[in-house]
């Protein structure tokens, strides 16, 4: 029993040291209107070196007042993030809505890819 709190224990401490995008982080407070818009669930940003943000790639966060994103960025923002990670996946290839692509993202835990068959 005590393995497993330990194991507990090392798991909690390694997601606390991941660290926010602090720029990232601080456009979502200033774009977001009121506290019942967000919760501690979304209202930051985790770093990563390879998965590019929305601020990165486009030069603003999703949902900044002034910027409107056409849908064939947001498809180049789905793809780059499709070939930064492996735990993405944008099979939109197969799947149509009014003669156009209908873009389709899935994002997975890695555990369950290959049960998945992604």
């Amino acid at each position: 029993m005590k393995r497993y709190a330990l194991l507990i224990l090392l798991a909690s401490t390694a997601f606390a040291q991941q660290q926010n995008d602090a720029d990232y982080t601080k456009q979502i407070h200033q774009f977001t209107t009121g506290a019942q818009f967000t919760t501690e669930m979304v209202d930051h940003l985790p770093m990563s070196a390879k998965v590019p943000t929305p601020l990165k790639f486009f030069g603003y966060i999703a949902g900044a007042e002034g910027h409107l994103t056409y849908s064939q960025d947001v498809n180049r923002y789905m793809r780059a993030l499709e070939a930064a990670s492996p735990r993405v996946k944008s099979p939109s290839a197969d799947r149509w809505q009014a003669l156009r692509p209908f873009p389709t993202v899935i994002l997975h835990e890695w555990r369950t890819q290959a049960t998945a068959g992604l």
